[in-house]
């Protein structure tokens, strides 16, 4: 039987328990099928100019962002794109290796010969997971990037469309948050970093957890939810160190109010104790590579982070959420009919303001964008990877799920004051709003908050085939790529490696030891000894770049003087194969004493 005790529990836990009395069967598929149409739009409507075309050659790139980023100047175009190119490199490569050699994650083909390469910037192991059906229909790496991107904005609607619904009962205020949520401009904007700004695995953990410790009150699965749980974590920690630091902090008190609210004995031992095994598992996976390039003396501290101020909050400011937003969440407050919802620990109101209260106090600097918050400066005393991060003001994300899911908690509570003889019609009013005010699409003749063009990314035919004839004729291993130019052609060198495989000295994130040698030696490239070293390091191939993409006097000098290296009798280059741009030349061990020059 249960006690009185247990059943003000589980009166409380009412407030967010899913409605199991809410319309079933039909009208609720239809509800799924009108939220998946209206996000479908919402997709389509900034990405519209970039579906027009080949998705095989172009990326998406903003072209608006808002007012105050400062990101109209060409310069910062310019890392932006080269930032676009190496994003869609590496969530592609990630899916593919997943599916063909996941023990060699972190060994990624750029910044040859350096150790866990991956290791120096951000893993990006959550969008190459759910690039892994694309890669496996396309094989293509920008078809494959062009898949997530798309996946990953409808998932983060629906994903807070499923947790609003399941903890308000109402489909309406889900979709509405969902909107709010995943075409945040901010979000979509930063569209070359969206595994920054990933944090649908933060809402699908707070979902799974509440079933979780609530599974006594709910004809839950345990098993299935523990599990879910475990993989929503994993996923979380492998995207970026931004949402996954933010998801931490979430965590502390929503998880204190979870235990709070149901207690801990409750909870199912197996599937709690598979679970936190798995997570750990997970982390330890995606973190350990982490922790040996840091033991290494790799990572060093950072002399300038960029912190989060509230002037951004404000109107005007980048990460201003929206009138809409602030709005529906104030309404979260109000209370119900017949009862103050959230008066005490009965719903996670409180729980998400404290979490992100304690966001805030990490990310947002009171003084000044460099100057580190003191609880900042405390999680870097104690915490490794907090002084290598440049920046900080993405655990802001955090804030923005706070913000929706109240946003959401609001709307329901505005939808349950409505007379059931106005609901339908009011309803789709208020839907229409919401989708106005935070689409804004240019066929209402409004201004869209974000708007894309196609960047064309696939590299040139002619480059696809210079490394095709390299292999047939039978050259292999990894490249030596030279000279260095500009973060925008060696991203594109990277992307390269998408389509043709080989291991490369292409790198946007040269910090280890070896990169550096491979740096400094570069302009000795045609030393017999510095040859013999980068034979030694694993180089077999020299491609040497002339323009027009590189400056005609200096590359012209540089491809010449390799010219005359490889002429020299007994040199260990060999001149394989060259187009108006590239030239391959062989990186050969020197002949053995005595024997017969090889025919050039």
């Amino acid at each position: 039987m249960t006690s009185a005790g247990e059943a003000e529990t589980l009166a409380r836990a009412a407030a967010i328990a899913p409605n199991d009395a809410s319309p079933c069967g039909r009208r609720q598929a239809l509800w799924h099928l009108t939220a998946l149409l209206i996000y479908l739009l919402a997709l389509a409507t900034p990405f519209h100019e970039v579906w027009r075309e080949d998705l095989s050659v172009v990326v998406p790139m903003f072209t608006r962002a808002e007012p105050s980023s400062g990101n109209n100047s060409s310069f910062w175009i310019r890392i932006g794109e080269a930032d676009q190119h190496f994003v869609a490199w590496q969530v592609s490569r990630n899916a593919r290796v997943l599916l063909s050699e996941p023990g060699r994650l972190f060994d990624t083909e750029q910044c040859h010969p350096t150790p866990r390469s991956m290791a120096q910037g951000e893993p990006m192991i959550a969008l190459g997971v759910l690039g892994m059906p694309f890669w496996l229909a396309t094989g293509d790496p920008l078809l494959t990037y062009n898949g997530v991107l798309a996946f990953a904005i409808l998932l983060a609607a629906l994903a807070m469309y499923w947790l609003i619904r399941e903890w308000t009962g109402s489909a309406p205020a889900g979709i509405a948050a969902g909107l709010l949520y995943a075409f945040f401009p901010h979000k979509l904007a930063d569209i070359n970093h969206y595994f920054i700004h990933d944090t649908t695995w933060t809402v699908l953990a707070l979902l799974f957890a509440h079933r979780l410790f609530a599974h006594r009150h709910m004809a839950r699965g345990r098993w299935r939810d523990a599990l879910a749980l475990a993989f929503c974590c994993a996923m979380q920690m492998a995207g970026s160190f931004y949402p996954f630091v933010s998801a931490a902090l979430l965590a502390l008190p929503f998880l204190a109010w979870l235990v709070a609210r149901y207690g801990l004995r409750g909870l199912p031992p197996a599937p709690t104790v598979t679970a936190v095994v798995l997570v750990a598992a997970a982390g330890y996976g995606i973190f350990a590579p982490y922790v040996t390039v840091a033991a290494d003396g790799v990572l060093g501290t950072r002399t300038t982070q960029d912190f989060a101020t509230w002037a951004m909050l404000l109107p005007g400011g980048n990460r201003f959420p929206g009138w809409t937003a602030i709005a529906l969440a104030l309404c979260a407050f109000v209370p119900a009919r017949g009862r103050a919802r959230g008066a005490d620990l009965g719903d996670p109101r409180m729980a998400l303001l404290a979490g992100a209260a304690l966001v805030g106090a990490v990310a947002i600097s009171a003084s000044s964008r460099y100057d580190a918050p003191l609880l900042y400066q405390a999680l870097s005393a104690l915490l490794p990877g907090f002084d290598n991060i440049r920046r900080p003001n993405e655990i802001l994300s955090g804030l923005h799920i706070c913000l929706c899911i109240l946003s959401g908690l609001g709307c329901a509570m505005l939808l349950d004051r409505v007379p059931a003889r106005h609901a339908a019609v009011v309803t789709g009013a208020f839907l229409a709003l919401v989708f106005a005010l935070t689409i804004r699409p240019a066929w209402l003749a409004l201004e869209p908050p974000v708007v894309y063009r196609a960047l064309p990314a696939r590299p040139a035919d002619k480059e696809l085939h210079f490394y095709d004839a390299l292999a047939r004729a039978g050259n292999a291993g990894p490249v030596l790529e030279l000279p260095r130019h500009g973060s925008l052609q060696e991203a594109k060198r990277v992307l390269l490696i998408g389509y043709h495989g080989r291991r490369s000295s292409a790198c946007l994130n040269a910090l280890s030891p070896v990169g550096r040698e491979v740096r400094a030696i570069a302009n000795r490239v045609s030393e017999p000894s510095v040859l013999a070293r980068l034979r030694d390091m694993g180089f077999t191939t020299l491609v040497v770049h002339h323009p027009p993409h590189l400056g005609e006097r200096a590359a012209g000098a540089f491809a010449r003087q390799i010219r005359e290296a490889a002429a020299r009798p007994g040199a260990p280059l060999r001149r394989i194969h060259g187009i108006d741009s590239m030239t391959a030349y062989a990186i050969e061990s020197p002949p053995r004493p005595g024997a017969e020059p090889r025919d050039r």
